[in-house]
């Protein structure tokens, strides 16, 4: 996305015009949220419009064909899941019970802290600047993109991590231009001795503005697949069938797919899937069961018969193993190590 935005900037420039195109075909190949950039692109080109800013030739018919060739693929490649959720497919078919995480509102605050407060500030300055004083069609360019990801983050219409992602990166983009306007007018005052020092502050003040976001960075739920439990997936993909389903956590769903290559019973894509909502419930009540019976019942009903143990386990159930783990005959355990652990399901629930 960084570098479509560079090539769109610089878009005078031959080499970057001619690989405009192949970027954007890649953006849009890699992720859908491409139409975020074109979006983005379309704020650009009103607000340029409306302020009178200098723009370079044949730009609007770039940025119609960017937004149309993004919706076209769209269609087509979404064609199946837009025809089950229409407009809903905005919501990628989230559970209810995940659907406040994801897309959180967004207050000011929260966007001063996840964005730092420098970028925030010299962000809001520019634009106010170039609203009201100067036009400078890079700016536009980026107050785009931070409006149009501001705006769909406020709106509930995309997921809170990636909107504050994308206006990161256009505030930061726009600090620079504050740290350029504020340089330049160090050197114009009769003070111009302290322009050394205010690169120095400068330079502190933005590596202070990192903490928050390391902070923030450190706090996060830990979603990396460590050595031991790949070492596991593995074990699980040499030593079971592969029609195996396995049971882990929503969040180990890719993970038990991709390296066990066996089944499991949810992951976090949601698209086109039946009963999310009630198997992100049930993944829950089966690794936390209090009783056998409920944990048997639950496993028969997807056909689990694997169950993979980790810390993830651990911190959604508050449980340092399983209370199904002390019955060795219904549920053996198959694999131990680095507490990372392997169940298999032996038992049934028979009816009368």
């Amino acid at each position: 996305g960084f570098l479509l935005l560079l090539a769109f900037v610089n878009i005078e420039q031959r080499s970057w015009r001619s690989s405009f195109v192949p970027i954007l075909f890649a953006l849009v190949l890699i992720s859908p949220l491409a139409i975020m950039f074109t979006l983005g692109l379309l704020i650009y080109l009103a607000l340029a419009t409306m302020a009178g800013v200098q723009r370079v030739k044949g730009e609007h018919e770039l940025i119609f064909f960017s937004f149309l060739f993004n919706i076209w693929f769209l269609i087509i490649f979404f064609k199946k899941a837009l025809v089950e959720y229409g407009a809903g497919i905005i919501w990628q078919n989230i559970p209810n019970n995940l659907m406040t995480s994801a897309f959180s509102q967004l207050t000011v605050l929260d966007a001063v802290v996840a964005v730092g407060v420098l970028p925030f500030i010299g962000g809001m300055y520019i634009m106010y600047r170039h609203i009201f004083t100067e036009h400078e069609r890079t700016v536009y360019v980026l107050m785009g993109l931070s409006l149009t990801a501001g705006a769909l983050v406020l709106l509930r219409l995309i997921e809170l991590s990636i909107g504050l992602q994308l206006l990161s990166v256009a505030l930061v983009s726009l600090l620079a231009f504050a740290i350029r306007d504020l340089l330049a007018y160090t050197k114009k005052t009769k003070s111009a001795w302290l322009h050394p020092a205010s690169i120095v502050v400068l330079i502190m003040l933005v590596l202070f503005a990192g903490i928050p976001a390391l902070n923030e960075a450190r706090g996060a739920p830990h979603t990396v697949i460590t050595a031991p439990e790949q070492q596991a997936l593995a074990w699980i993909a040499q030593n079971t069938p592969p029609e195996t389903v396995v049971l882990g956590t929503l969040e180990e769903g890719h993970a038990i797919e991709a390296l066990a290559q066996r089944p499991t019973v949810a992951n976090t894509f949601f698209l086109m899937k039946p009963e999310t909502e009630a198997r992100v419930q049930d993944i829950t009540r089966i690794l936390g069961a209090p009783f056998e019976s409920e944990a048997v019942r639950l496993l028969k009903q997807y056909d689990v018969s694997v169950i993979l143990w980790t810390d993830s386990a651990r911190k959604l159930t508050g449980l340092d193993a399983p209370s199904f783990a002390s019955d060795e005959i219904c549920f053996p355990r198959l694999y131990n190590e680095e507490r990372v652990a392997v169940y298999g399901v032996a038992c049934t629930l028979e009816v009368s």
